[in-house]
């Protein structure tokens, strides 16, 4: 979990790295991370010597931290949310943005929740399981669970999840909005080159209906003598390094 941590915390800095604000307010959700992640390793190693007051001392003195993690990380996500409102650009960096915040949230929930459920009945630890599962079926794109009741901490980290799944749909419907309407091609690659995203426009301009190339690679449509370059400029813009305007050909 702390390497985790630690590589979404250098994606964050490096999506923000442009805006001051923004740095400023990651480097606070990171200072709050590091004071929760000393009071884990703090409960761990209480309850391994069976000081369980002072184990659940440790466990109270992370609730300021994490409701300072839910206000930092909120108010990042509503300021890209009215900046996208508010323009009609790519929003690519704050989607990926919006997604790194996600994440971390879900990894510190997590690892906050395991030591909780080591002082909790076992409802309590189903309850856990389902906030846990629900971080699972969002990767996948799977309906969540029904909400948590109740008012403990394990309801509030199943509220504060389900803020941010919200706003992370709320973009993904955007962007399939631009993507089905779009007059030019637009296109979402994995990073095995495979094309998981097509607009409509692919028939119009290609020749290709859009279903025909979804599970295909890009180079299966670029002539040999371009792919090897297009590639080349995928990986560079894929490594956050700049990268002029390329053409290739399409076959």
């Amino acid at each position: 979990a702390s390497d985790q941590i630690k590589q979404e915390f250098a994606s964050l800095e490096k999506l923000s790295k442009d805006n001051p604000e923004e740095m400023s307010s990651v480097g606070e959700i990171r200072k709050q991370a590091n004071d929760i992640y000393e009071e884990v390793t703090a409960v761990h190693d209480r309850v391994d010597a069976h000081d369980l007051i002072d184990a659940l001392a440790a466990m109270r003195n992370m609730k300021g931290p994490m409701t300072k993690i839910d206000r930092q990380i909120g108010k990042l996500i509503k300021a890209e949310e009215d900046y996208e409102n508010s323009h009609t650009e790519d929003f690519s960096q704050d989607r990926k943005l919006i997604k790194s915040l996600l994440i971390l949230a879900t990894i510190i929930n997590i690892l906050v929740s395991t030591v909780i459920a080591i002082y909790v009945s076992r409802s309590a630890t189903r309850r856990l399981s389902v906030v846990v599962d629900n971080s699972l079926r969002l990767a996948s794109n799977i309906p969540l669970h029904p909400p948590i009741g109740g008012s403990d901490e394990i309801a509030h980290l199943d509220k504060v999840f389900r803020a941010m799944a919200r706003s992370l749909e709320e973009m993904s419907r955007k962007e399939n909005a631009v993507i089905e309407n779009a007059l030019d091609v637009i296109c979402s690659i994995d990073e095995r080159g495979t094309m998981t995203k097509v607009s409509a426009a692919s028939l119009p301009l290609f020749g290709y209906e859009p279903d025909h190339l979804l599970g295909r690679s890009f180079r299966s449509i670029i002539l040999k003598d371009d792919a090897d370059a297009t590639a080349s400029n995928l990986q560079a813009i894929k490594n956050g390094d700049s990268c002029e305007p390329f053409e290739n050909r399409v076959k």
